[in-house]
């Protein structure tokens, strides 16, 4: 922490690390994208900690090894606050991976012992539990995700070159270049400011999704001050669905709809618009 300030100069980077994803739980900002099923998936992977640790308990007398490799682990869980699900929990594939494979090296050890030697009920039981958990993580990644592995094995990587993240880099392609500074509001890919090599207005940096970091550290007015002082800059704009209320109370949005002008529609729900000339003059109050 020290040396980020000492190089960098601020928190910011430590206060949108480790808090503001606290505020944004405490506010609620994430309620609505608790999903169940997404939750007891990540939770099945993660049975590989207990898998572990139970099959190192059935193997007695067993190796006695200080292995971090758990305890990492344990530690990616902070990962899935305030928002859970695999994709949160990405980082940990990797540990999981690993631990699976551990558990199930130590259960075979173990279930060669309880053969030649027989093991304690105790013992049996950790064993029973510990193949409990390896098979529960192992049916929920075949089965969760094996066929879409299958479906796209050889193929694509999904936000970077799938047929939608393609068309839409495209479409970015025939009015920006490398370098250019572009707004990409509430386009569903956030890759594709590093695809097409354009930068975020400001040398800020938004998800595209606009959601909840918007009412936080200031972030809206910061944002608004950089989109009033860059007239002319272009915006690919879709407008936000029904359920995106917040989006619409946000001072970005009203910035975009009073003080841009619509240069093309790109389809039904894409349009590119262009920052008005006099919006550096006629910030309005917003910016303040």
């Amino acid at each position: 922490m020290a040396s980020w300030y000492l190089r960098y100069g601020d928190w910011a980077h430590l206060r949108w690390t480790l808090l503001v994803p606290l505020q944004m739980g405490a506010a609620g900002d994430n309620v609505r994208f608790l999903d169940r099923a997404q939750n007891l998936e990540m939770l099945a992977l993660a049975l590989a900690l207990p898998a572990f640790l139970l099959a190192r308990r059935a193997l007695v007398p067993g190796p006695r090894t200080s292995d971090p490799t758990a305890w990492l682990l344990a530690g990616c869980l902070g990962m899935t606050y305030p928002r859970g699900g695999p994709i949160h929990w990405a980082a940990a594939v990797g540990l999981v991976s690993l631990l699976l494979v551990k558990a199930i090296l130590l259960l075979h050890a173990a279930a060669t012992r309880w053969l030649r030697h027989g093991l304690s009920r105790r013992r049996l039981a950790w064993f029973a539990c510990g193949v409990s958990c390896v098979l529960t993580s192992c049916g929920v990644a075949v089965l969760g995700g094996g066929d879409l592995l299958l479906g796209r094995l050889g193929g694509p990587t999904y936000f970077w070159d799938d047929r939608q993240t393609l068309r839409l880099a495209g479409i970015v392609r025939t009015r920006v270049v490398a370098g250019d500074e572009v707004l990409l509001y509430n386009v569903p890919r956030d890759t594709l400011y590093a695809i097409v090599g354009a930068r975020f207005p400001g040398d800020l940096y938004v998800n595209t999704g606009f959601w909840d970091c918007l009412n936080k550290e200031g972030a809206d007015e910061r944002l608004v001050a950089a989109l009033s002082a860059r007239p002319d800059l272009l915006v690919l704009y879709r407008e936000p669905d029904r359920d995106q209320a917040e989006l619409r109370r946000t001072g970005v949005y009203r910035f975009l709809q009073e003080r841009t002008e619509i240069e093309a529609a790109v389809d039904r729900s894409l349009s590119w618009r262009r920052v008005r000339a006099d919006s550096a003059a006629d910030d309005g109050g917003v910016t303040r």
